[in-house]
């Protein structure tokens, strides 16, 4: 559509300006506002504060030409398309307006209203795309920086909460005087609280990115609701509310969805009940019903008797950062705002909805309603809670013998974790850097004080968690290393993993996932029955070539094998993974010579440069490597036929993680040991 088009003519020949103008005027529909100028200066003037669609100039002008109203215009960052007119045809000078910017180039002999009328077309669209691409970049840079930011963010205030709540936590299991007691878990209570705020920050800005992560699997109704209650109850009693769960029809054993997220809208919806509720009871009510499309669903209604929310401020509750509805009830109890914009996210997410019915003074009824899959043959029983929720809870603190290093370089954090080790029977060492770290590890290891474990902290100076790992490990470090960081972005521990560490902790620490952390990599690293440990073992001669272009994936991927103990040649391109795999002996990257003919497996990645891995597989299952185990790798679901038919004896996605490469590598050492 060219309706209410504004263009200017840059033209010093009268006629010629007539005739453009009757060409335009040819052009249905006929609306275009045409205004000339004889001059590239008054072009200039013109364009720098008028809002023209598009701009055709002469090429000559007198003294002057178009090319310099071009080149003017793309110094000075004039965004107006320009389209270049001349009397003759010239190659040349077609090619040179193109590079000057003009967005097409028109020989006015030729010209007719529908050309004209094309160009113009095209011209706008062409400005319209240019300005949807600087829009998209523009919102992917603020995306960036956003996200920079909450990695900033989480990571300053999630360290000083690991003191204290950790601290906190360690003096909880000393202290035995109740006023004492009191505060400590006062301090407890509220560390939670602004650790909660940081979550739902982080939650709201990955519903919002499109990044939340999903999990549907099937969920144990009873456990689930059990959990939710065990966890609530406490508030309750402390408010002197009765909580309360019923289910008004037999439900099923389990239903289909994410576990942790439906719990983490339970536990927003009925943390706001017993918050906003004084006196009397809080109750979750689960039914289930049928839609008129036969799809079965389950709804979570919470009523309570609390302060209620006025008509008007239903409409806002639901968004972020929104407390209306609850005023009065601030002086008692802050932080109301993300928890409902969250829940009903993670409903839709869930393919589910939340309502809210309300009256000032008579209470709240939330109800999520959730599909729950297949459920026609899942055995139904009426809810029973009072035999989990009465069970005695008898979780004693593992403990820990060996020595463990903390590399740290806050004090605060190396104490804090060293007095929860201490007292679970660890003997202590500390570093405060990463290079310290390593230091320390590979000195011991000439010593009969050897380190058994390591808790390293990623972002410390001298030298990174994850610098100090690759060092440790290219010395052959081989027990566990367990990654401490603050960022709880998205990725972070599939991060850690690939570049080798044995485990992940996020700050703020929890003392007895630190504990049971520790105590099950300890134990497995000093169990010579453990299928992990016999790996490294009977492996260690065992090779893997691995054929991969990035160079960043390629030397994360070969850090990880060394690390479960296999020797790893690597190259970049198919061409060289021929060479080392058809001669009897390479030395392209530096590794030991390898026997050709002692390639246990061969990872080759799809998108290679010089020729794709299908061409390489079937090259190298016809030469020396017909009985070694070649695997695909690729970032996209590939056919299965054709991996067949290039002789591929498997396919895998990436990344490539850590417990990937043990399931593979273990699966191939135990056939070399059938084998024997």
């Amino acid at each position: 559509m060219l309706d209410g088009i504004k263009l200017l003519l840059v033209e010093d020949d009268e006629d010629d300006y007539i005739l453009t103008r009757d060409l335009l005027d040819d052009i249905r529909p006929a609306n275009i506002q045409l205004d000339w100028v004889t001059s590239v200066a008054q072009a200039l003037e013109i364009l720098k504060t008028s809002d023209h669609d598009l701009c055709l100039v002469d090429y000559q002008l007198g003294k002057e030409n178009g090319l310099q109203l071009l080149n003017s215009v793309r110094t000075t960052g004039i965004p107006t398309p320009i389209i270049m007119l001349t009397g003759q045809p010239d190659s040349n000078l077609e090619i040179e307006a193109q590079r000057a910017g003009a967005v097409d180039y028109l020989v006015k002999m030729e010209l007719s209203s529908a050309s004209l009328g094309r160009s113009i077309r095209y011209a706008r669209a062409r400005r319209a795309a240019e300005e949807e691409r600087i829009q998209r970049l523009q919102a992917e840079s603020e995306n960036r920086s956003k996200s920079q930011f909450l990695t900033h963010l989480s990571h300053e205030l999630r360290t000083p909460l690991t003191s204290i709540l950790g601290y906190t936590e360690l003096l909880l299991t000393q202290e035995r005087e109740p006023t004492k007691l009191k505060n400590l878990r006062t301090i407890e209570r509220n560390g939670h609280h602004l650790l909660n705020l940081l979550n739902d920050v982080l939650n709201l800005s990955r519903i919002e990115a499109g990044k939340l992560e999903l999990d549907h699997n099937a969920v144990n109704l009873e456990t689930c609701l059990a959990d939710l209650q065990s966890q609530l109850q406490v508030r309750a009693r402390e408010k002197n509310i009765e909580l309360n769960f019923c289910a008004t029809d037999e439900l099923p054993e389990t239903i289909y969805t994410d576990a942790t997220r439906l719990q983490q809208i339970l536990l927003n919806l009925l943390g706001n009940a017993i918050k906003f509720t004084q006196e009397g009871r809080v109750e979750l009510c689960v039914t289930l019903s049928t839609d008129h499309s036969n799809v079965d669903k389950i709804h979570f209604r919470i009523l309570d008797t609390g302060i209620g929310i006025d008509e008007s401020a239903q409409k806002t509750i639901f968004e972020p950062f929104s407390q209306a509805g609850y005023s009065s009830a601030r002086n008692r109890d802050a932080g109301f705002g993300l928890g409902l914009a969250i829940s009903r996210e993670l409903a839709h997410a869930l393919g589910g909805s939340i309502n809210c019915e309300s009256k000032p003074g008579a209470g709240s009824a939330f109800t999520l309603t959730l599909e729950t899959g297949d459920i026609s043959k899942i055995p139904r029983k009426p809810l029973n809670l009072t035999s989990r929720t009465e069970l005695p809870r008898t979780n004693p603190s593992p403990t820990l013998s060996g020595r463990i290093l903390i590399a740290d370089d806050l004090a605060d954090i190396r104490q804090l974790i060293g007095s929860i080790l201490e007292a679970a029977g660890a003997e202590v060492v500390f570093a405060k850097n990463g290079q310290q770290a390593v230091d320390k590890i590979l000195s011991s290891e000439t010593s009969a004080e050897k380190i058994d474990a390591v808790v390293m902290d990623l972002q410390m100076p001298e030298l990174d968690g994850f610098s100090a790992l690759r060092t440790l490990r290219g010395k052959g470090f081989e027990r566990p290393v367990i990654a401490l960081t603050a960022s709880a972005m998205q990725g972070e521990r599939d991060r850690c993993m690939q570049a080798g560490f044995t485990d992940y902790l996020g700050k703020p620490i929890h003392v007895r996932t630190l504990l049971n952390l520790l105590s099950k990599h300890i134990a497995l690293t000093n169990d010579p029955k453990h299928p992990g440990r016999q790996l490294s073992d009977v492996t260690r001669k065992h090779t893997v070539l691995l054929v991969e272009d990035n160079e960043d994936a390629r030397r994360a991927t070969t850090t990880l094998i060394t690390h479960l103990g296999w020797n790893v040649v690597s190259a970049g391109n198919a061409a060289d993974a021929l060479k080392l795999a058809s001669l009897p002996e390479s030395d392209l990257t530096g590794a030991a010579v390898i026997d050709a003919d002692h390639i246990d497996v061969a990872l080759i990645d799809l998108g290679l440069p010089d020729i794709d891995g299908y061409q390489l597989a079937k090259k190298m299952r016809s030469g020396r490597l017909r009985d070694s185990r070649i695997i695909a790798v690729s970032g996209t679901q590939a056919e299965p036929e054709r991996i067949k038919d290039a002789g591929f004896d498997a396919h895998i996605l990436k990344p490539i993680g850590l417990q990937i490469l043990t399931d593979l590598l273990q699966a191939e050492s135990n056939f070399k040991e059938d084998a024997l």
